[in-house]
């Protein structure tokens, strides 16, 4: 087990922690703010990348900049919700069942959280080392990934190595 593999477990081991202490509510609508604002930042990048009032001519650059404002603004506002239904879960007196129910949301997130990285890593040398190919969880982390690549935009999915 190298350090690329004990990283893994403890992002894995961090994220079911956390959903076990925030409870299902939190931790669905936390895990439904990052897709959805991936979702709609691919979407929105092309909108608002025009409106934006910086002076980037490269289009790429221009596009995640556009991606990263609408990023944002869904996370937060989805997180905000999430932290107001739970709130109302708990006042009802559902906690006990919301916390077991969070941390298998927590390991969702956690691998959500993994493929992105891993999508990251691709756009880099990282995968071609050594580091990374005797990790026991590099070939698992790939085929999430790779099977995450549709979600990623075209501009920046054809950027993308494992090889």
């Amino acid at each position: 087990m190298n350090t690329l593999d004990l990283i893994v477990v403890l992002v894995l081991i961090l994220t079911v922690v956390r959903g076990l202490m925030r409870g299902m509510v939190d931790t669905l609508f936390s895990l439904a703010a990052w897709i959805l604002a991936f979702m709609l930042g691919k979407w929105g990048a092309l909108v608002v990348a025009p409106l934006l009032p910086i002076g980037i001519e490269s289009p790429s650059i221009r596009y995640f900049a556009g991606f990263a404002v609408v990023f944002l603004v869904v996370l937060i506002g989805v997180l905000l919700l999430g932290h107001a239904l739970a709130t109302l879960v708990k006042a009802v007196g559902l906690g006990g069942a919301d916390k077991v129910l969070g941390g298998v949301l927590g390991l969702a997130k956690g691998l959500v959280i993994l493929i992105g990285l891993t999508l990251a890593a691709g756009l880099t040398s990282l995968p071609r080392t050594d580091f990374w190919k005797q990790a026991r969880v590099s070939g698992s982390l790939q085929a999430m990934a790779q099977r995450a690549m549709p979600l990623v935009p075209a501009d920046v999915a054809k950027y993308i190595r494992f090889e």
